[in-house]
């Protein structure tokens, strides 16, 4: 039976003096970065996520009150949500 996936939330900012782009706020333990741009953050995120959360399943399973362990077959997938907070400057 397919289990719905877990969607964990990660809140990115840009700092105004800096102009970098930063992890504000994380669903995913320890996820802390940075980056020149929110695409390249966003692949930051998206390359040290999944070890992140493999480190840290029983805190994010304890979390979203579901199991995370146990066979490969019965862990519910786990998405990550980039919530960008600044707004992003377009030229019109």
């Amino acid at each position: 039976m397919a289990r719905s996936a877990i969607e964990l939330a990660v809140h990115l900012a840009q700092d105004a003096e800096t102009r970098l782009w930063y992890v504000a706020q994380s669903q995913v333990p320890g996820l802390r970065l940075e980056a020149e741009s929110v695409h390249e953050l966003i692949r930051k995120v998206a390359d040290a996520a999944p070890e992140l959360i493999d480190l840290n399943r029983d805190e994010i399973a304890e979390r979203h009150d579901r199991r995370l362990s146990g066979p490969e077959s019965g862990r519910p997938p786990v998405t990550i949500r980039p919530v960008i907070d600044t707004p992003l400057a377009i030229a019109c």
